[in-house]
């Protein structure tokens, strides 16, 4: 733990984009559970897990918040495919991914840019096909998809073709 002291800045952005993403998934578990500010299962306890995963990205802590999430999301969600569903989605993701990331290299280096690239593209890809599936279960449940959903879904694929394209020109300029 005193180890975190010697944290590049982008380690220092990575763990907080756990933390970020963890308080804005208990504040999203809390509202839909309709519980106290307090609530230990819906906030303490997800931002419990949270803090742990930031400090120990490597550590089983990020499954165990996700899971955790997962399993409280369907129990106080009545319907799984409303908008909030999309939102906890990409919040698990970013916490997934900025995990993943931070264990990825030590603590006071800066990761790679292709590293970066790769996991923006894996990132958009994963966000897209998500969109996607929760659109699909939205249309086959007779609920109708709302305008802006359709404007984050071309969002994240324009952002998949660049961050794709800019790879392409990334590894094309370095081979030559």
């Amino acid at each position: 733990m005193s180890e975190l002291r010697y944290l590049s800045i982008e380690q220092a952005l990575l763990r907080a984009a756990i933390l970020f993403s963890t308080v804005g998934l208990s504040i999203l578990l809390n509202w839909t559970a309709e519980q106290g500010a307090f609530n230990f299962w819906t906030v303490l306890l997800p931002l419990g897990l949270g803090v742990l995963t930031m400090i120990f990205p490597q550590a089983p802590w990020t499954p165990v918040l996700m899971v955790y999430a997962v399993v409280v999301w369907t129990v106080v969600n009545d319907d799984l495919a409303t908008a909030g569903s999309l939102l906890a989605a990409a919040l698990l993701l970013i916490i997934h991914t900025s995990a993943a990331l931070a264990s990825a290299v030590p603590l006071a280096a800066s990761p790679p840019s292709g590293l970066w690239v790769r996991y923006a593209g894996r990132c958009a890809a994963v966000l897209g096909i998500t969109t996607l599936v929760w659109m699909a279960v939205r249309v086959f449940t007779g609920t109708t998809v709302p305008g802006g959903v359709v404007a984050l879904m071309l969002a994240t694929v324009l952002i998949a073709a660049a961050v794709l394209g800019y790879e392409r020109w990334v590894n094309r300029t370095t081979t030559a």
